[in-house]
């Protein structure tokens, strides 16, 4: 099904989109199971509930087997796009597309993958203006090789949530 929405991802985000699947998919299943996205959360830093998680894999799973394929994936990414401002989720959404450009598992990504990131995902153009403003505010939290941390990344896409529901109005 995904191969009907081109438009809405590319073919190198396809190729990051399975590498980074199959970096995570431990067990070599086929699957994302709710360990394999609770390993993903932890080298990232973060802690989650086991309920947390079946919720996070409940908003995605096609076939609500509690487990997650690809192709969710790609759905979860094409939904999204469709309809940036809408009230899908996006939690997994969140550490996916930050884990597709971190494939050294540094736990951080470059600014400009920040921006593209930003840009693809709110469905526009950024303008010169939007960059120097995330400039700014990054400059006080990135560190010195312009690297963002995922709990740097989230901020920036609230603001950039923000921004773009002010435009909208």
């Amino acid at each position: 099904m995904y191969q009907q929405t081109p438009n809405l991802m590319d073919a190198r985000e396809l190729q990051l989109l399975r590498q980074m699947f199959s970096r995570y998919d431990r067990d070599r299943d086929g699957y994302w199971s709710v360990a394999d996205i609770r390993l993903a959360l932890r080298a990232l830093g973060r802690k989650t509930t086991r309920d947390t998680l079946r919720d996070i894999v409940w908003e995605v799973d096609g076939d609500g087997d509690g487990r997650l394929v690809f192709e969710d994936l790609v759905q979860m990414f094409c939904r999204v796009r469709a309809a940036p401002l809408s009230h899908e989720p996006t939690r997994l959404l969140n550490v996916v597309e930050f884990l597709m450009h971190d494939p050294d598992g540094s736990g951080t990504i470059s600014i400009e993958d920040c921006v593209l990131l930003l840009s693809r995902r709110f469905s526009r153009e950024i303008t010169q203006a939007d960059i120097h403003h995330f400039m700014i505010d990054v400059g006080s939290t990135a560190d010195s090789h312009k690297r963002l941390s995922f709990s740097e990344f989230l901020r920036q896409l609230e603001i950039a949530r923000m921004l773009r529901e002010s435009c909208a109005s």
